[in-house]
């Protein structure tokens, strides 16, 4: 699907204005539970843990996962979630949702920016530009991206679990050298990816209408 620009065109990786959070992913105003408390299992973990043990993670929808551009470099935002469970991203830890839109084998800057759209409009969130306000345009644009993305929930449960995420073509991405790009060695199958603290994970389910994702974590130690 084409994107509708609202307003003022923008270039392919243009500024889509300011980041922050939406409800559920642990910022004021969220919906209970986004990093544990209404959900049981949900937190930090503290101890020592099976393998294949399910733990919970908030979402972060508009985090700042990179940058793009040449002369004038902007901000790429992406929809993050929260691996090490600490209320913000963090490069070469937190895993960044990429959808491969182009079917080229690879999740460019631009993608990522609009899996992020997605994933918000997916559950409910038409804020595509991340400036606290929906225009007619973005109402517009979020619920074909919402429709879009509800083609791909079979189930219907309003999240997409490991199978489902990955027929929309989505990987995720960890940014290990912590330069901002993500390169074809730091994009994962979301059946298994490495994980902080546990060495390696699949994105059991993502959530985004309550800010919460699932990691089902298969090995022992730190991954990268």
């Amino acid at each position: 699907m084409d994107p509708i620009y609202c307003g003022t065109p923008f270039p392919p990786f243009g500024p889509f204005g300011p980041g922050g959070g939406f409800p559920g992913a642990g910022y004021p105003g969220g919906y209970p539970g986004s990093f544990g408390p209404s959900f049981p299992g949900f937190g930090s973990p503290g101890g020592p843990f099976p393998y294949n043990y399910g733990v919970g993670h908030g979402n972060l929808p508009d985090a700042t996962v990179g940058q793009h551009g040449f002369l004038f470099p902007q901000d790429t935002r992406g929809y993050a979630v929260d691996l090490n469970n600490n209320g913000r991203y963090d490069r070469g830890q937190d895993g960044v949702l990429g959808m491969d839109l182009n079917h080229d084998g690879r999740v460019d800057n631009r993608e990522i920016e609009q899996t992020n759209q997605r994933m918000k409009a997916f559950g409910g969130n038409y804020d595509l530009n991340g400036d606290g306000k929906v225009n007619f345009c973005e109402r517009i644009q979020g619920r074909q991206m919402q429709q879009e993305m509800q083609g791909y929930d079979r189930n219907h449960d309003g999240r997409l679990d490991t199978n489902e995420f990955a027929s929309a073509g989505g990987r995720v991405l960890i940014d290990h050298n912590r330069d901002g790009q993500f390169g074809r060695g730091e994009q994962y199958s979301p059946y298994s990816f490495p994980t902080p603290g546990f060495g390696a994970g699949s994105l059991g389910s993502v959530d985004p209408r309550f800010g919460t994702s699932v990691t089902g974590h298969t090995a022992w130690g730190w991954g990268y």
